[in-house]
């Protein structure tokens, strides 16, 4: 069949389910990318909620309580989550709350993150 239409336009009609398509995959790549930066962003929100209640329960004083939010520190500090940042923020409220002498924890304050992080073996986690 011939069409009356110039042959640059019947290209064009001819490739347009092509750059539908591809502008809908563009645009399905763009919104899974939101999700998953949103997911992520969330997940470290809750991340810093975490760390905050463990420094509180550290800060409460009880042998319970402290014990809890240590571990839940040493968790923190592990954690996909925790960057370099993270585990900068951490290391500078471990030795305030809990000081470097108590609990045999290193004075150098990479020395005490390492502490922080190793499990009650010895060993890392």
């Amino acid at each position: 069949m011939t069409s009356n239409l110039p042959e640059s336009v019947q290209w064009v009609a001819a490739l347009a389910p092509v750059g539908t398509l591809t502008i809908a995959a563009l645009a399905a790549a763009v919104g899974w990318r939101t999700l998953r930066q949103r997911r992520e962003a969330d997940a470290r929100t809750h991340w810093w909620d975490r760390t905050r209640w463990a420094i509180e329960q550290v800060e409460a004083g009880g042998l319970t309580s402290s014990t809890v939010g240590v571990r839940v520190l040493r968790v923190q500090a592990d954690s996909a989550l925790a960057g370099a940042e993270e585990n900068k923020v951490i290391e500078a409220v471990w030795e305030p709350i809990v000081g470097p002498d108590e609990l045999g924890i290193p004075d150098d304050a990479e020395a005490a993150l390492r502490y922080l992080v190793e499990d009650e073996s010895g060993e890392g986690k």
